[in-house]
């Protein structure tokens, strides 16, 4: 995942895939992601800063749905990403690779 910033808010797109082919596609997926390749997909998409977080969508690619989230800085190292569907929420823990 490569995060960047655009004109005051972030992106993430999949710069490589660990545990799908490199050719996989978003089969999933509906309008214009809908089998589209994986890879440089942007999947984090209008990501604002609030006071300690970032909230935003996220894109969940295996289940073609978008998701609320919230990614909280834990270390230089380490996001907890927290994606939500009404009162229901997951939080995943991201690490940087170098």
């Amino acid at each position: 995942m490569e995060i960047y910033e655009k004109d005051g808010t972030y992106f993430g797109k999949i710069v490589k895939l660990t545990t799908a082919p490199p050719d996989a596609v978003c089969v999933k997926c509906k309008g214009d992601k809908k089998d589209k390749p994986l890879l440089r997909m942007v999947i984090l998409r209008d990501m604002t800063k609030e006071p300690g977080q970032y909230a935003g969508k996220v894109l969940e690619f295996e289940e073609g749905k978008e998701y609320k989230c919230k990614i909280l800085p834990v270390s230089k190292e380490k996001l907890k990403v927290t994606a939500c569907l009404m009162f229901i929420c997951d939080s995943h823990y991201w690490t940087r690779i170098k």
